[in-house]
């Protein structure tokens, strides 16, 4: 079984070689092609206002610097989701036969119900808007703070004062991962950025009515900028949230790793330098600190981001059914689209649990060494103490109110709602009548 798993393992990694040798990854020093890939990578997300701040502007003291004049992409992706909200009422409040061109179906005069088609579109909407909703309430509240700080310095190319706090082993294959789940987070979005905007455009043109109905196409230039940036938009801003968590969640496991390797290191019998230890002890309650601080900060807003993705995916394969007598195509685009989610889903999953497992070992690893009084053993129950907070089911400090929801966040959630219970009564409807 082992030696199945290792090379499970070997194939990964010469695939994960392939896709950045295809992607233009050049071999040279790691701290530069981390910070190279990662100046890519956020130019992507800025560029298309997927994120205020980014890795770049992420500390308080550089946020004053950052351009507050109205940015064109953001108030067009802002334009786009208005308009399709508008169609939605449109449709709403004018019910008649020329509703079906602005909802883009794929049947001109169609006896069936336009529903499933404009709660697709108002899911589209809600959702695109949901997504920039919880990240930028992560940039808001500064919640990884250290991370932002190591990944600024990254970004910079400041090596000397880029304090990563890791086991010496671990500092290049860490330099490594960055710099691979940057290549692929700018890829991914990139790619479904474009294959988004593409098949909303060739959904309305590939419609047989578009050349014969001059109507039609009048409706079709007025509305096809409109859905596809706002699709295009959607796509944009799940892989570029799916790319910065990635990020974070790496350089965490990196850390508590390393903080396993620390304690293993301490509890060596060749270690018995006082001063070595008390320094090993202060750099390893740092980084539970930061922890500590962190989960004052995510908790909530962690399981809000993968209750998300969980609704997303759901959500998505659900309507893929819907539409598949309106538009085959449209359907092979929303699976699409539930298949990426659920392979975000199945890492994000993986990757938890992983950081979970990591800390209660660490935490049995201090629990033995405060036993035997390998190192002292105040220092030691404060990391304890630290572990225990940030292990406990319940938090009860709230700092700033991190873990406060806005309420437009609120008010997506309950549209989102209503539009999974909208679109149950449509399918239903068409089932029993």
């Amino acid at each position: 079984m082992y030696g199945f798993l290792t090379k499970c393992k070997a194939a990964f990694h010469e695939l994960i070689c392939k896709i950045l040798i295809l992607a233009g990854h050049s071999k040279g020093e790691p701290f530069t092609e981390a910070g190279k890939s990662l100046r890519r990578f956020e130019s992507l997300t800025i560029s298309s206002r997927a994120s205020n701040y980014g890795f770049k502007y992420c500390n308080q003291k550089n946020r004053t610097h950052v351009n507050s004049k109205v940015d064109k992409i953001h108030l067009l992706i802002r334009l786009s989701v208005f308009s399709s909200i508008v169609r939605v009422f449109t449709f709403i409040f004018f019910p008649n036969g020329n509703i079906s061109l602005y909802l883009a179906n794929i049947r001109y005069k169609s006896d069936k119900s336009d529903a499933a088609i404009f709660t697709v579109v108002l899911f589209a909407s809600i959702s695109c808007l949901l997504i920039r909703e919880y990240f930028l309430i992560i940039e808001r509240r500064n919640v990884f703070r250290y991370n932002f700080t190591i990944y600024h310095c990254l970004i910079n190319n400041h090596l000397k004062q880029c304090k990563l706090k890791l086991f010496p082993t671990l500092v290049e294959p860490f330099y490594r991962t960055v710099t691979s789940i940057s290549i692929l987070a700018y890829q991914l979005t990139l790619s479904a950025t474009i294959s988004c905007f593409t098949c909303n455009v060739l959904i309305y043109f590939f419609n047989d009515n578009f050349y014969s109905d001059n109507v039609y196409r009048i409706f079709c230039l007025l509305w096809i900028p409109a859905a596809s940036i706002t699709f295009a938009s959607l796509a944009n801003s799940v892989n570029s949230v799916a790319g910065y968590l990635a990020l974070h969640i790496t350089f965490d496991l990196y850390r508590v790793q390393s903080m396993k390797l620390w304690v293993k290191y301490l509890r060596n019998e060749h270690t018995k330098d006082t001063r070595v230890q008390s320094k090993i002890m202060s750099l390893i309650i740092s980084c539970l600190n930061e922890y500590d601080y962190q989960s004052k900060r995510v908790r909530k807003l962690a399981f809000i981001g993968m209750f998300m993705f969980f609704m997303m995916t759901n959500l998505l394969l659900f309507i893929s059914g819907i539409v598949k007598s309106y538009s085959q195509a449209f359907q092979i685009f929303l699976i699409f689209l539930g298949s990426s989610s659920i392979i975000v889903v199945v890492c994000l999953c993986y990757a938890t649990a992983t950081f979970l497992s990591q800390l209660n070992n660490l935490y049995h690893q201090l629990h033995l060494s405060c036993r035997y009084n390998k190192f002292n053993l105040s220092v030691s129950l404060k990391a304890l103490e630290i572990l225990d907070r940030v292990l406990s089911p319940h938090n009860g400090t709230t700092i700033d109110g991190g873990l406060q929801v806005t309420k437009t966040f609120v008010v997506f959630f309950c549209l989102e709602f209503a539009s999974v219970f909208m679109l149950l009564v449509c399918n239903l409807k068409q089932k029993l009548f």
